[in-house]
């Protein structure tokens, strides 16, 4: 599956908590993200 992870500016810290919640169902699925999202993210 594709999931496209896109958060607004205030909102990046709580994506990254999100993404380290569900880490092991999203290393299953194809990642997206925009721009700084991303790199937020890859960190």
């Amino acid at each position: 599956m594709n999931i496209g992870l896109i958060a607004h500016d205030s909102k990046k810290k709580l994506m990254q908590n999100f993404c380290i919640a569900y880490r092991g169902i999203l290393n299953k699925h194809e990642l997206y993200a925009t721009g700084t999202t991303g790199r937020s993210l890859k960190r």
